[in-house]
């Protein structure tokens, strides 16, 4: 019985080897004329025919490291042939005479294409099933040849032909992860290359560009959030007539002699508008001291007159009884009626003048409370339109720090000299099985190739900075640290 395999045997060939080479070669060159092998195939085997007498020899060149070996989804092309005897084809002999001593008869029913299951195995028709996987061709050669031997009682040569590979895949930060063609020799830093290289390489001159001026604006937005928070406090105390409190949020931004500072820079840009609504305060307090002044005068003067006018009335009374007895004479009753007339007018005008007095104190003091209400409205305004300026410096800053972790992983691993590290999922006769693989091991057909993430470093492109905590969104004012403020003069 002779095997005829794909394998290479490493060394130098034996004279028995070199007499199989020829053979094989007559074989190659009978099988392309009568159409049975592949040009395809031809390129993917090297064959040789391994004797009886040569196994030995070709089992242990099979062990070496470098020795092909078949995987779980491999495609193979098994060819069984019958060496026919000198005597059975002695007319061929005679027709060629460059023919072989031997000629080979294929045995069609029992050649064709199987792929290695998931068992390990394959099935030969008529011939059985057999183990291939983490075989030597050349030893699954010799046990399916020797089946054939067994079945008719025949030599034969068998011939393996790999045909197709399981592609390995590849996962992970890289450009293009997906399924690549097995190749001998592949690791996994070949299959990084085959997949593109790594991910964090696509992050283009103007990706980091556009990374350094979302810093260059947080770090505005951080200024105007700082002076925005010492300016809501400076309010908060104008609008309860008390210290403005240094915010919380503001110390914890800044520290506290930064954020302390801050506030009183804020109090002092506030102070000309403070000094201005006292100085239109005192004006309409004077006002209203000068009305009520002019009220009390004014019912000071009501008082004579009304006593006055008593005091007629009376006198007029008597006159008209005197009169009317005959006792006075008529003139005289109409001067202590025109007198009493006279006194009328003077206490009409004397409560008009109280009147009028009480009316503009009236308008005074609604002037002073029409004012306060427009101060406080004027003072809620401008805490909710800084409030509204928070809100949306934060979320700015919010989507700036979001926009930073993404872009920083990259530039990150772009900068860190930290080894790669790979995860390889290799199938096993028992199921799957994972190793964490250095760079340079050698890669089997089906592998999956992870590349696991680098631990985070700091970038050298885009410096780290502070964000601003997350309660400074809709922050209440029991959140203000009420503590030692500096408090401009005359302010409060």
């Amino acid at each position: 019985m002779s095997v005829l395999t794909s394998v290479r045997p490493p060394g130098t060939p034996s004279k028995g080897a070199r007499a199989a080479l020829l053979l094989v070669s007559a074989l190659c060159a009978m099988a392309v004329q009568s159409g049975d092998a592949r040009p395809a195939e031809a390129q993917q085997r090297v064959a040789a025919t391994v004797p009886v007498a040569a196994l030995a020899a070709t089992r242990d060149a099979a062990e070496q490291p470098d020795a092909m070996r078949f995987a779980v989804g491999d495609k193979l092309r098994i060819n069984v042939f019958e060496r026919l005897a000198d005597a059975e084809d002695r007319w061929a002999n005679q027709q060629r005479a460059a023919r072989p001593d031997a000629s080979f008869f294929l045995h069609q029913g029992m050649s064709g294409e199987v792929v290695v299951r998931a068992d390990w195995r394959i099935s030969v028709p008529l011939l059985g099933t057999f183990l291939a996987a983490n075989r030597d061709p050349a030893e699954l050669a010799v046990e399916i040849g020797a089946a054939f031997e067994r079945l008719i009682n025949r030599r034969g040569v068998v011939s393996i032909d790999l045909i197709a590979r399981q592609p390995i895949y590849v996962l992970g930060a890289v450009r293009n992860p997906g399924p690549y063609a097995f190749e001998a020799g592949l690791t996994p830093l070949h299959a990084i290359a085959l997949a593109g290289g790594l991910r964090v390489q696509e992050l283009d001159r103007g990706t980091a560009a556009e990374a350094v001026r979302e810093l260059g604006r947080s770090e505005v937005s951080i200024g105007r959030l700082q002076v925005a928070l010492a300016k809501l406090a400076v309010l908060r105390g104008g609008q309860t007539q008390t210290r403005p409190a240094v915010p919380l949020e503001l110390v914890q931004l800044v520290g506290y002699q930064q954020a302390e500072a801050l506030l009183a820079e804020a109090a002092m840009a506030r102070e000309p508008v403070g000094r201005a609504l006292q100085e239109r305060d005192r004006a309409v307090a004077a006002a209203i001291e000068a009305a009520r002044q002019s009220v009390a005068a004014a019912r000071e003067r009501l008082a004579p007159s009304d006593a006055s006018v008593e005091q007629r009335r009376v006198r007029t009374e008597g006159m008209q009884a005197l009169y009317q007895s005959g006792n006075v004479h008529r003139m005289t009753l109409a001067q202590v009626q025109s007198e009493f007339a006279e006194a009328t007018d003077r206490q009409v005008a004397a409560r008009a003048a109280v009147v009028e007095a009480e009316r503009i104190l009236t308008s005074l003091e609604l002037d002073r409370s029409r004012m306060a209400a427009e101060v406080a409205a004027g003072l809620e305004a401008e805490i909710a339109t800084l409030q509204r300026d928070i809100d949306e410096i934060s979320g700015s800053l919010a989507s700036g720090s979001r926009f930073a972790s993404l872009v920083q992983p990259s530039l990150d691993a772009a900068e860190s000299d930290t080894p790669l590290r790979f995860e390889v999922v290799r199938r096993s006769r028992t199921g799957s099985e994972i190793i964490l693989a250095e760079p340079t091991m050698a890669l089997q057909p089906g592998d999956l190739v992870r590349l696991l993430d680098r631990p985070a470093q700091t970038s050298r492109m885009i410096p780290r900075r502070a964000l601003p905590p997350s309660s400074i969104r809709g922050s209440p004012a029991a959140d203000l640290v009420a503590t030692r403020p500096p408090t401009p003069p005359g302010m409060w």
